[in-house]
């Protein structure tokens, strides 16, 4: 075979952008005549980069032994095309291209992706406002992609991915870099995970769909995402979608380092539905200025089991049976909770260990961290406190910027007694610094409904006392005077 030099190829494609050594370096091709008249073409790039952005795809290698010229066209039908030569995971497929010199449209398909029945076409166009590129593929392998991801730098190093892709997008783009970018990808039996551990999902199906459009000062972000099945952990929080599949939607734009979130809704069938704003500063480390958060819906025991027990599990909370469902609303600043409103609805909350319960719990909390007071009550069924039961009661409490504070003595029966308490106060009730004041009277309760609720032997007569001032402050509990009991009448 007759090796020709590049310049017989290069003297037919269209005049080269003086830019473009911004976008393509160490582009070599040789061509070749065989005895029977075909030309071959191996042609190699060094790297292929997105300008501004630092995404890049190196060691690009395209082999053809027909090509087919016409006065407009370089066509090959059968190519073997590989990205990443050298690498760990090279990415190889079979595939063929058509490059136009006069529209400079450069159309590739690639099929025989891994081992998968996948392909996958790409038109790329270029002209004088710059380059746009289209992009259809289907049972595309997830690993090969995530490598070629990884190649560019659009993924880190130790993230593992598995399952097959759809993909449908067009980016547009310039010298400065992207300019906009329409992607709807599906996924099918994820596996996925990154290397920090705070992203993973598994045996997924994923329908994402999102768009974004880049100036010099402002990217404009939107899209949804649908997880119909499996898993998806993000960072303590791990959703099951196969009991109740979710939606997110979410707009906003990135300025500078402040991402502003419009909105965004995430819906879980019954278990969670809300929406929120917020302002994101991005650098030196991520921080939320300010949220606001409504709670349309949440419902339990899936929104306690899926978003709120990994918070939870070093508490007295971490492991609850629950039932009934809550909603409010929420604002927050980077300095705190400014405002919160939440409604209970016929809550059922039952520690597995059996240190307490609370039935049909129900009523208002608000909460507020400026000047004035916010009223809230709530009231119950019945309840436990290690096997002591206690009955249906109400309380009204008030919240200022600094403190919680019941509005007058409230009565709880206790087996057959009462446990009056006649003040509570919260101070900071939302710092690790709060403080706590609780005072109040125990009336008469049969020592043998005691001795039963505590598994003791039974004692007869009745147990019934005073609480004195009783203060917890800087991790120190202290008496403000005498504890009273009384105990088999004595």
């Amino acid at each position: 075979m007759l090796l020709l030099p590049a310049s017989l190829l290069m003297a037919r494609l269209p005049d080269v952008d003086p830019n473009v050594d911004t976008l393509i370096d160490r582009v070599k091709i040789d061509l070749g005549y065989s005895a029977d008249g075909r030309i071959s073409l191996r042609a190699s790039i060094g790297s292929v980069k997105l300008a501004g952005d630092g995404y890049t795809v190196r060691n690009i290698e395209v082999r053809c032994g027909d090509v087919a010229v016409t006065a407009t066209d370089y066509v090959c039908r059968q190519s073997d095309i590989s990205l990443m030569q050298g690498a760990k995971k090279p990415f190889k497929a079979k595939g063929a291209f058509r490059y136009n010199t006069v529209t400079r449209t450069l159309s590739v398909k690639l099929h025989q992706i891994g081992a998968t029945p996948a392909w996958l076409n790409v038109t790329l166009a270029f002209n004088k406002a710059g380059w746009h590129a289209k992009i259809t593929g289907q049972q595309l392998p997830a690993d090969a992609i995530a490598a070629v991801l990884l190649n560019t730098g659009l993924l880190t190093e130790g993230t593992q991915a598995s399952g097959l892709l759809d993909v449908n997008a067009r980016v547009d783009g310039s010298d400065n870099g992207l300019t906009r970018v329409r992607i709807s990808l599906t996924a099918n039996g994820l596996d996925f995970s990154d290397p920090d551990g705070q992203f993973a999902t598994e045996q997924a199906n994923v329908q994402l769909v999102a768009n974004a459009t880049i100036d010099k000062h402002t990217t404009r972000l939107g899209g949804t995402l649908v997880l119909e099945r499996g898993y998806l952990a993000v960072g303590d929080v791990v959703i099951d979608a196969s009991t109740a599949p979710m939606h997110v939607a979410a707009k906003g734009k990135k300025t500078g380092n402040t991402l502003i979130v419009s909105s965004l809704a995430i819906q879980q069938d019954k278990v969670l539905d809300v929406a929120l704003t917020a302002r994101v500063r991005l650098k030196p480390e991520v921080s939320i200025d300010e949220a606001q958060i409504e709670i349309v819906n949440a419902v339990f025991p899936g929104v306690y089991q899926q978003w709120l027990q990994p918070f939870a599990l070093d508490t007295l909370a971490g492991d609850l049976e629950s039932a009934g469902s809550l909603n409010g609303k929420l604002h927050f600043t980077g300095k705190g909770i400014q405002q919160l409103q939440l409604t209970l609805n016929d809550l059922h909350l039952s520690d597995r260990a059996g240190r307490f319960a609370l039935y049909g719990l129900s009523g208002a909390i608000r909460y507020t961290n400026h000047a004035g007071d916010k009223r809230s009550e709530l009231n119950w069924q019945s309840g436990e406190l290690y096997n002591l039961s206690f009955g249906k009661a109400s309380i009204e409490f008030v919240s200022d910027k600094n403190s919680t504070r019941l509005t007058g003595p409230t009565r709880i029966p206790v087996l057959d007694g009462e446990l009056v308490i006649d003040t509570l106060s919260v101070t900071d009730p939302l710092s690790s610094d709060r403080q706590f004041d609780v005072q109040g009277v125990l009336t008469p309760v049969s020592m043998e409904m005691v001795s039963q609720a505590f598994g003791w032997p039974v004692m007869a007569g009745q147990l019934s006392g005073v609480i004195p001032k009783i203060s917890y402050a800087q991790n120190r509990l202290s008496l403000g005077g005498i504890l009273l009991a009384k105990v088999f009448g004595g």
